[in-house]
């Protein structure tokens, strides 16, 4: 009975001491750690560059009140769809911090013309155009960011980057509302009820820097192209056969505003006679784009 209780005591004991030593792990581990995700800084994940339409582009930057931060590289790099290459990574500037991030938060921005962003950068088998009119939708350029620490200048490397996509006007996610109407119910425009009304988000993906696309009706193998041009005119093409307007009313034109960004289109097919021989043109979309 007395060496039964001896061991318990001993085993007692020695869990107090294993607990007692992972605590104190556990605490330099919390404090190494603290140390190690200081530096850390808080940047934008995406940012669109609309050609023709982006005299400046802003990046701003973050760094939260703690471990002081001398300062923060922020380096550049380009990426080229069409061959999947990339450009060399250069450093495009050096932001003084001079740990004032110690006392309270710091904030900085960046703002880049298209000349600073090509600035420096080469790539194999294709040139960055100076004229950004003609440069490829969908290259992108990304930033990212070295934190320069005060105490020892360790580089701390952030995990955030900037990803800046080329893109059109109005290129980006948007709310679609879709009316469709079709023959089998009571035909249109006789009746004003739809076959069906959709609500859902939907990406308008930029094809040319006046041009995106977006599926045909309610389906994923064919495409409404939509061109806005310079002055705000929109039309429309299709990869299937198909129509710009309301055959019933004329009065339906697509249309785009530049203060709200809603783009309104119209669009028919023919299809088979269905349910009204007399409305074979009776598959008829109405839809409206609200960016997010």
């Amino acid at each position: 009975m007395k060496q039964i209780i001896n061991k318990s005591i001993q085993f007692i004991f020695l869990s107090l001491v294993v607990m007692a030593f992972t605590g104190c792990l556990k605490d330099e581990d919390l404090l190494t750690d603290g140390v190690r995700t200081g530096g850390l800084v808080n940047v934008p994940g995406n940012i669109p560059y609309k050609l023709g339409f982006t005299p400046t582009l802003d990046i701003d930057i973050n760094a939260g009140q703690g471990a002081p931060i001398k300062s923060i590289l922020v380096y550049k790099q380009y990426f080229h769809n069409a061959d999947t290459t990339e450009s060399n990574k250069v450093l495009y500037a050096t932001i003084d911090v001079n740990s004032a991030n110690a006392s309270k938060a710091f904030n900085e921005t960046l703002s880049l013309t298209w000349n600073d962003l090509i600035a420096g950068l080469t790539l194999p088998d294709y040139t960055l155009p100076a004229n950004e009119a003609t440069a490829d939708i969908g290259d992108y350029f990304v930033f990212s960011y070295v934190s320069v620490m005060a105490s020892d200048n360790k580089e701390i490397i952030n995990l955030s980057t900037t990803t800046v996509a080329i893109a059109n006007l109005f290129a980006g996610t948007y709310t679609s509302y879709r009316t469709y109407f079709h023959p089998s119910v009571v035909a249109y425009p006789d009746s004003t009820k739809a076959y069906g009304f959709t609500v859902s988000k939907m990406d308008l993906v930029a094809v040319d820097p006046n041009t995106c696309k977006v599926y045909f009706g309610s389906w994923k193998d064919n495409y409404v192209f939509i061109h806005i041009d310079i002055t705000n005119h929109v039309s429309l093409t299709f990869d299937r056969t198909a129509f710009e307007g309301d055959p019933w009313d004329s009065s339906k034109k697509c249309s785009y505003n530049p203060t709200s960004g809603i783009i309104q289109i119209y669009y028919y097919y023919h299809g088979a006679a269905g349910a009204d021989p007399a409305n074979p043109t009776g598959r008829i979309f109405w839809q409206k784009f609200v960016p997010l």
